[in-house]
């Protein structure tokens, strides 16, 4: 399983991880979703909690 970390400008916004599947899941940093509620990367994944494959 890999793993990276995903910055919007200088601002760590999540973590993307590659299943052992070859499936990949994203998770929006906490303090990201507090301080950057409407800063989303893609406009298919708006800010939010919880895990987005």
């Amino acid at each position: 399983m890999r793993q990276a970390m995903i910055y919007y400008q200088d601002d760590l916004a999540g973590i993307l991880v590659e299943t052992n599947d070859g499936d990949y899941e994203f998770t929006y940093d906490k303090e990201y979703v507090r301080n950057f509620p409407d800063r989303f990367l893609t406009f298919s994944m708006p800010v939010s909690s919880g895990v987005r494959s």
